[in-house]
């Protein structure tokens, strides 16, 4: 405060020098307001202030109702539906579509299928699926998990002639998380079905039995693979299944034991004629899934000499190999 007076003092007596040597009185009285207001500093009004906050811009307001996807041009709505999935108690929307092609097998209604869920910390619909499945014929919704919970099941045709090759199968499932697929396979003729080690529903693939000397209308179909539900998607369980496999070789045998009394004396001559070469690579084959090398070898000990009389080479060699591939697979 002292030093404060002491340099007012000064500059009062300058500013008299001045005065009376070179400054008029108007111009006298701005100096000596400037001297102030450098002195003193400037008021608070004066003074520079922070920049103010930026407003807060509140969230948009959470989706209250579903809105069908905006689909761009050339695709078209199949269907839309709504169930809980995963067992929160809030629905999810199934949508599937079909977009505008030049071929599109008969029966096909969607080549797409999304699923939305509504997202409970933003409170908006969110994607949770999105497949392509040329095509999509059926859609049902069925528990298939074991979990008790709805899954949306579509049915998947490709339009060839071959079943096995152009039938599939694609299943969504919110089973132990979100929303998802869980299985999709575009071929294999999948079957659902019940099994007693199986919780859930089942899937029994297939396969072609087409031997290289024989049409396509003499192929068989087969099972070859059974999948389950386990660990979060779609396995095989054929290590579970022995029992399964050797009721499917049964039934085989029995269809070879007749066509082997009808063929007691006869030779095959006309390789399209396979009546005992089928029932036996079938069976051979449920034995091999059935993992029972012994009773692979059991039969082909006690079958193979007549059926090497009573077939064509080229036939009784395709048994013989697989034979041999079966027993050297289960070692």
């Amino acid at each position: 405060m002292t030093s404060i007076l002491l340099l007012d003092t000064s500059i009062i007596a300058v500013l008299k020098f001045l005065s009376r040597a070179f400054l008029s009185p108007p111009l006298l009285a701005a100096t000596v307001a400037g001297g102030a207001l450098l002195v003193g500093g400037c008021g608070e009004a004066e003074r520079p202030r922070d920049p103010a906050p930026a407003p807060t811009i509140a969230p948009p307001p959470p989706d209250t109702i579903f809105r069908l996807p905006t689909f761009p041009l050339g695709r078209q709505l199949d269907t839309a539906f709504a169930v809980d999935l995963d067992g929160d108690r809030e629905v999810e929307h199934i949508i599937t579509s079909l977009a505008e092609r030049e071929m599109i097998p008969n029966g096909a209604r969607a080549d797409l299928i999304q699923i939305f869920r509504r997202d409970p910390a933003t409170r908006h619909w969110v994607q949770a699926v999105a497949d392509s499945a040329f095509w999509i014929t059926t859609l049902s919704i069925l528990d298939v998990t074991g979990d008790r919970k709805p899954d949306v099941v579509a049915d998947i045709y490709s339009g060839g002639n071959d079943e096995i090759a152009s039938r599939g199968l694609l299943i969504c499932s919110a089973s132990g998380g979100l929303p998802r697929v869980v299985f999709h396979a575009d071929r294999g003729a999948p079957q659902l079905t019940d099994m007693p080690s199986v919780a859930g529903k089942a899937l029994l693939m297939h396969d072609l039995l087409w031997p290289i000397f024989a049409s396509h209308a003499a192929a068989r179909s087969y099972i070859s693979d059974v999948v389950a539900f386990k660990d979060s998607t779609f396995g095989s369980v054929n290590g579970g299944q022995k029992g399964f496999y050797l009721g499917i070789a049964q039934q085989q045998l029995e269809e070879y034991r007749i066509a082997r009394e009808d063929l007691q004396s006869d030779t095959i001559t006309v390789e399209e004629d396979t009546r005992l070469f089928t029932p036996v690579a079938l069976a051979l084959l449920a034995l091999e899934r059935a993992n029972s090398p012994r009773g692979m070898r059991s039969f082909w000990d006690s079958e193979s000499e007549f059926l090497r009389q009573r077939l064509p080479g080229i036939q009784f060699q395709e048994l013989d190999s697989i034979y041999a591939q079966g027993v050297e697979g289960l070692r």
